[in-house]
């Protein structure tokens, strides 16, 4: 009988990145296919700094020359890194998948460094994760759900506890990350806005200090929004047995969005001159109609 075949860890984790670096950079260059796991992986080991994080919006399927390699490496001592586009919980968890499959112990412990990292940078005093560490613009400090960060984490940091590929995660850190999900979780209960006392959805950024709905970039102003407020509920619903007041939460919020619902009224998507921005591209644009 034949061995049955793993299959690659998936890459869809790092697809803002890889979007974001195709659109800076261009699309025509030479990349690692999926199925080369430990090649990927070498990647992201590079890519990681010394205190455990990584830069934003790369594409670790990249083949990397000499001079490149040794670029990422002179950047190594440079602290911190982006949680922004679904950034460091996915290196955690595509290196843990990869020690799962390879046994090479570097996977391993670049996993517990970026775990590490995560935890080193919980919010004190909600419990959520900032944007960026350490802040350039006004808003990185702020506590974040836009583009997934702290639901993200939350999820990662949930596998920690629950999947066999984390199982080389010693006792002690552990402990923490389950301390770490308590605290998130009763993060994203508190942040739940209240319109007349009644729990509504989320907002893309907190005040750290206040707490209150913030404005990130400048088209990101203090609001609740619904993108944010699915994924946060998304999450919520993957909690296993939910706490009465988790149940609460998400309850409210399916409710809010049923309030807010657009009726009699489609999003069309229609070619358009094709743009180029800093971070994107476009040939589409869009209309609302009644």
């Amino acid at each position: 009988e034949g061995t049955a075949r793993v299959a690659a860890p998936s890459l869809d984790g790092f697809s803002d990145g890889i979007h974001h670096w195709r659109n800076a950079h261009g699309k025509d260059y030479p990349r690692l296919a999926p199925e080369q796991v430990t090649q990927i992986a070498d990647n992201l080991l590079l890519y990681q700094r010394k205190d455990g994080g990584w830069r934003e919006n790369q594409d670790p399927t990249r083949l990397l020359d000499a001079a490149e390699r040794a670029r990422i490496v002179s950047e190594s001592d440079v602290a911190g890194g982006s949680f922004d586009d679904r950034n460091i919980y996915t290196q955690v968890e595509y290196l843990a998948s990869a020690h799962g499959l390879s046994g090479d112990a570097r996977y391993r412990d670049a996993s517990l460094r970026g775990l590490e990292f995560i935890l080193s940078h919980q919010d004190p005093r909600c419990g959520g994760w900032p944007h960026t560490v350490p802040g350039r613009e006004r808003y990185h400090p702020y506590v974040t759900l836009a583009d997934e960060v702290t639901p993200g984490v939350l999820s990662t940091l949930r596998k920690v506890l629950q999947q066999p590929e984390f199982s080389f995660v010693p006792t002690g850190l552990r402990e923490r990350v389950q301390h770490a999900v308590e605290r998130g979780d009763a993060c994203l209960l508190q942040l739940q806005v209240r319109q007349n006392g009644v729990p509504s959805g989320w907002a893309g950024q907190y005040d750290n200090l206040t707490l209150q709905p913030a404005q990130g970039r400048k088209f990101e102003l203090p609001a609740i929004v619904v993108q944010e407020s699915v994924a946060t509920l998304r999450y919520l619903m993957s909690i296993p047995r939910p706490s009465p007041q988790v149940v609460a939460s998400i309850e409210a919020g399916v409710a809010w969005l049923r309030q807010v619902q657009l009726q009699g009224l489609r999003l069309e998507t229609f070619d358009a001159p094709a743009e180029d921005f800093a971070h994107h591209s476009s040939s589409t644009d869009r209309r609302l109609v009644e």
